[in-house]
């Protein structure tokens, strides 16, 4: 047993181990050494105070019935918490910084069966080595995700997965990574591409089986109740499509940012406004992905750095 006996909350989550565990009703109501039990990116205490449930990826369900999802009101509140606390949101010109933390961005965006998507960002590796990705990769069918692994570039595509030799960029240098998806219809193959710099590297077919409630993670990929393959990485200028962009496309937006209300334009995180754990998305004008580690975010531009 991973609790500590010295400690009544080992996980640190605001719930009591020994009523994690059931101690009193005999029903285990989350995992007493994890405070994110079902992996949703919603600490159990917040689950377990709102009625939804530590144990169930309900994180875009709407589990008080007032229009909204929980991860909406989680956000809600987490707004109102820094504005009581009178906290104030970071402008300027900032990276994300992920090297030597398990850290990770939380979008709420999820892959959906059919459509079709982008998914891009600028990253400074400082080094090719070992797994990093960041994405999707919940079960056979439920990939979209990208990175690199052992030098070699790594790609995911619903049922399908590929490895990419490149000579194209090395560690500490900045590069520009896009997987596209052209949606090939419910239940049929998609069509999936990948970019480096704005050169087209490889192609491949993919089948989504199901419906997928995993969000789509940025610095890391989402397992399905675990994230994993943290990157050792800068990262600036996320963003995310709901069509498949051209290779010219992808080439314009990566050098000049797309501006919000452009159509198709999901996500758009250049990080360079933060407010607290929340990440504004330039895209949609509002906080909507939530940052696991606040000193991730970093002074300096893809220029500086």
């Amino acid at each position: 047993m991973c609790t500590d006996a010295n400690n009544s909350d080992t996980d640190g989550d605001g719930l009591s181990d020994g009523l994690e565990i059931g101690q009193s009703t005999g029903v285990q109501i989350s995992d007493p050494c994890s405070p994110d039990s079902d992996g949703d990116g919603i600490n159990d205490n917040w689950e377990y105070t709102h009625g939804s449930d530590p144990n169930s990826f309900d994180v875009f369900e709407d589990t008080d019935s007032d229009g909204l999802s929980n991860w909406s009101n989680y956000i809600s509140e987490k707004k109102q918490q820094y504005t009581d606390d009178n906290i104030t949101a970071l402008a300027g010109e900032y990276l994300l910084d992920l090297r030597g933390l398990d850290a990770a961005v939380r979008t709420s965006v999820i892959p959906k069966e059919p459509e079709s998507m982008t998914y891009m960002a600028w990253f400074k590796f400082d080094s090719l080595s070992g797994t990093q990705l960041m994405g999707l990769n919940a079960r056979n069918y439920y990939r979209f995700y990208f990175g690199v692994s052992n030098g070699m570039v790594s790609v995911g595509g619903g049922n399908a997965y590929r490895k990419y030799s490149q000579s194209l960029f090395g560690s500490n240098e900045w590069v520009h990574i896009a997987l596209t998806r052209q949606d090939g219809g419910s239940y049929s193959y998609d069509d999936f591409k990948v970019f480096v710099n704005g050169v087209e590297i490889g192609t491949f077919l993919g089948k989504y089986n199901t419906q997928t409630f995993r969000n789509l993670i940025i610095g890391a990929v989402h397992k399905a109740n675990d994230v994993n393959s943290y990157m050792n990485v800068l990262i600036d200028d996320v963003q995310i499509w709901s069509k498949a962009l051209s290779n010219t496309e992808i080439q314009t937006y990566m050098q000049t940012l797309p501006v919000q209300g452009e159509p198709e334009l999901m996500v758009l995180y250049d990080f360079n406004t933060v407010w607290g754990e929340l990440i504004f998305n330039t895209a949609t004008g509002e906080y909507d992905a939530v940052l696991s580690d606040e000193s991730a975010v970093v002074t300096g531009s893809k220029s500086s750095n």
